[in-house]
């Protein structure tokens, strides 16, 4: 079972928290979701409590509004900052530590945060809009599933692979020379993240998508946002600098399902993409989304 603990401030986003946390109780069930580890009782260490708490989850969300920064500076003299701690003793365990962005905020650049705390700004985040708010909790539902534990590669199948890299191990030093070589000439960008991509049918007016790739060894996983909604990426491979996935969606409107082809070759600038469905063939470079 996967579990998640929210991290916030109540005096900055205390109403998202609890919207946040009845959507992921009411998919993930109650026993998933920990939070109010500011609740601890006078007395208690609460460096042991929040140790404990966040040692028993597979994510750290880290919900950001506009006065977290502000709240953060303030009690940087505290040694009682429940949330400073809560989000160090994530980042430095074996846990996904994801920001979310909620009421407008902006992510922090490693500037404006302590020491302890500059890898977050490394973090990708996921924004949460006030307009959107029951599609976006939906989507970060669909990559905390996509990301979880349970769909990483099994034990048995990472033994099979030591095996045969021992056999081949030759072949593999080769291989890693040929891709050191290749990646001299023409650096690729790092697929995990999303990116954005405006594609165009012939004759007809383009259109956005925004993709957030989950990218582990061969294979790649995550979400397509169409216009007409979203769709979860299935059978999606990466080999060299080529990648191919489809997705299935019923769009807005539409009582049948949509299936749609996905070919891409990554380069320094971006990804090149064709799409293909029953209504033809679409073009378009994917970039990038950074957080600002």
């Amino acid at each position: 079972m996967t579990k998640i603990f929210i991290s916030y401030r109540r005096n900055d986003v205390g109403g998202y928290a609890g919207r946040l946390c009845d959507r992921l109780n009411a998919h993930l069930g109650e026993d998933s979701i920990f939070m109010d580890v500011e609740d601890i009782h006078p007395g208690q260490d609460f460096v042991r409590a929040i140790d404990d708490t966040v040692a028993k989850c597979d994510y750290l969300l880290v919900l950001i509004g506009p006065r977290w920064l502000e709240t953060l500076a303030q009690r940087s003299s505290s040694n009682e900052d429940f949330v400073h701690h809560e989000i160090v003793t994530g980042l430095t365990r074996n846990i996904q530590v994801i920001p979310v962005l909620v009421a407008g905020a902006k992510m922090p650049g490693i500037q404006q945060l302590p020491a302890d705390l500059a890898e977050l700004s490394r973090r990708q985040a996921i924004e949460i809009r006030d307009d959107r708010f029951d599609d976006d909790v939906v989507r970060l539902i669909r990559l905390l599933e996509i990301a979880s534990p349970k769909n990483s590669l099994q034990p048995a199948s990472r033994s099979r692979l030591r095996v045969f890299a021992v056999l081949a191990v030759f072949i593999s030093i080769l291989i890693a020379g040929i891709i050191f070589l290749a990646s001299q000439r023409s650096p690729v960008p790092e697929i995990n993240g999303t990116w954005l991509a405006d594609m165009q049918k012939s004759g007809r007016q383009p259109y956005r998508i925004s993709l957030t790739f989950v990218h582990e060894g061969r294979v790649i996983r995550g979400i397509v946002d169409y216009p007409t909604g979203n769709g979860v990426i299935q059978e999606g491979a990466v080999e060299g600098e080529s990648l191919t996935f489809s997705t299935l969606h019923t769009p807005q409107f539409e009582s049948e399902p949509a299936v749609i082809h996905f070919t891409g070759k990554i380069k320094e600038d971006g990804i090149y993409l064709t799409s293909t469905d029953d209504a033809g063939i679409a073009t378009g470079i994917a970039r990038k989304k950074h957080s600002e």
